[in-house]
């Protein structure tokens, strides 16, 4: 049987512990779904040959970088992440570096 004083020290204790995880929350500033970027280096040719590609057909990322993949940017290539966003029309223009 827990005793009596025992039970009040750990409510007593949940409940600043509790208090203190509230504070904490609120320290942090709230980040909106809708303001969340996503990080992508995509240059307008990279764009220009993803969507190419789907024109005709292709339209697995594996596929895409067999055809078209030794176009595509040296420096910053397309991730396969980055590739599928084109395909499904999240990324329509130049992201992260080449951003103009």
């Amino acid at each position: 049987m827990i005793n009596p004083d025992l039970k009040k020290i750990f409510n007593a204790a949940s409940k600043k512990n509790e208090a203190f995880v509230r504070e904490a929350i609120l320290a942090f500033p709230k980040v909106d779904t809708d303001e969340r970027v996503l990080k992508a280096d995509l240059s307008a040719n990279d764009i220009k040959l993803i969507n190419y590609a789907k024109k005709h057909g292709l339209t697995k990322v594996t596929e895409v970088k067999e055809t078209v993949g030794a176009g595509f940017n040296k420096k910053a290539p397309p991730s396969d992440a980055e590739i599928k966003d084109v395909l499904s029309g999240k990324i329509k223009k130049p992201t992260g570096i080449f951003k103009k």
